[in-house]
């Protein structure tokens, strides 16, 4: 288990504070947040290039907040991998190795790598040069890997094998810190997710528990949720948006007075006209742009506020519709999501 307490660390334009922070042995933690937020400067100092102002790190249990790089059995692996240029593949691969030959030639089977060991880091694919990378990092056989967006500079190809590795070095037992600012990769390989703002953690927990309940409107948008809202509380169960706007929502407890409004854009109904339904929340507006994907359609919607609707490319062509033309959009109440604000957030 590692974790932190306290941490405080500054720079002279960015202050990284950090209360409390933890990730579990054998756990796939990733800390997801925009450029900027802290997330390398929070490894640096875990792994020790950094050594906070204030605050402990412990290791299992052990404190090695003044520990050498060296003494604290952790390999960091990142977007750039870091190989050595004058070394082949092989000699890369050995450098630091605390494996047995049957380990490394189990691993090199693993990673496909036989074929590459002569290799100069230069002769190889942005892939390669990161499958390389891992396999040197587990060979030191590290109590934690770190690593600090290991997809960025990776082709679309070679990202999908080596999210495959990645969740098998999971599935193996290895403890994972993995930070990142694509939602997708948490989407993919996170057992517990920590968001990131401006230099300080703001919310854990499993990406589910995250996405059902984002502690603000940054968190909301940042895990990929497009129709978020502030609110105040109007009467009779509905929520002002606007001046304009009111969405109903269905509460049996005390409704706070501000809140966020989340609904999700594929629970929401796409129509020509008005539809009969039991349906409470029902809209006009105009299309303001149509996003196709490979089997979904992001169609963007002007009500007064902007609202986000997902289809599928069946119904979008079903619907006949363009940008420009008028439609209604349609959602139960039970389909709104509220979080209480208690502040100006």
């Amino acid at each position: 288990m590692l974790e932190l307490k306290e941490i405080v660390y500054n720079t002279k334009q960015f202050k990284l504070s950090v209360d409390s922070f933890h990730i579990n042995s054998g756990e796939y933690l990733v800390v997801l947040g925009e450029s900027g937020s802290g997330k390398t400067l929070l490894l640096d100092v875990i792994a020790g290039f950094r050594i906070p102002l204030s605050g402990k790190i412990f290791k299992n249990g052990e404190e090695i907040t003044i520990h050498s790089i060296h003494k604290r059995k952790l390999a960091y692996v990142t977007a750039e991998n870091s190989l050595f240029p004058h070394m082949t593949v092989k000699k890369n691969l050995l450098f630091a190795s605390k494996s047995s030959k049957e380990e490394f030639s189990e691993l090199c089977d693993w990673f496909q790598l036989w074929s590459l060991l002569k290799s100069y880091p230069k002769e190889l694919s942005s892939g390669e040069k990161q499958r390389v990378a891992l396999a040197r990092a587990i060979l030191s056989k590290p109590d934690v890997l770190l690593l600090d967006e290991p997809l960025s500079s990776v082709d679309v190809n070679a990202r999908y094998e080596i999210i495959l590795l990645l969740r098998q070095l999971h599935r193996k037992g290895n403890t994972i810190l993995h930070v990142t600012h694509d939602i997708q990769e948490a989407l993919l390989l996170a057992e517990r997710v920590a968001i990131m703002q401006q230099g300080s953690i703001i919310q854990t927990g499993t990406l589910s528990e995250i996405i059902k309940t984002p502690a603000n409107r940054f968190v909301a948008k940042l895990i990929g949720i497009k129709n978020v809202f502030h609110a105040e509380y109007y009467a009779d169960g509905y929520y002002r948006i606007n001046s304009s706007i009111k969405i109903f929502v269905n509460l049996k407890e005390l409704f706070p007075t501000k809140a966020l409004l989340i609904i999700q854009s594929n629970e929401i109904v796409l129509s020509k006209e008005k539809l009969e339904s039991s349906m409470q929340n029902c809209f006009n507006g105009n299309i303001l742009d149509i996003i196709i994907f490979e089997n979904s359609a992001d169609v963007v919607v002007d009500i007064g506020v902007t609202v986000h609707v997902t289809i599928t490319v069946k119904s979008l062509i079903d619907l006949n519709i363009q940008v420009g033309y008028a439609v209604w959009i349609s959602f139960k109440a039970s389909a709104v999501r509220l979080v209480p604000l208690y502040s100006d957030e």
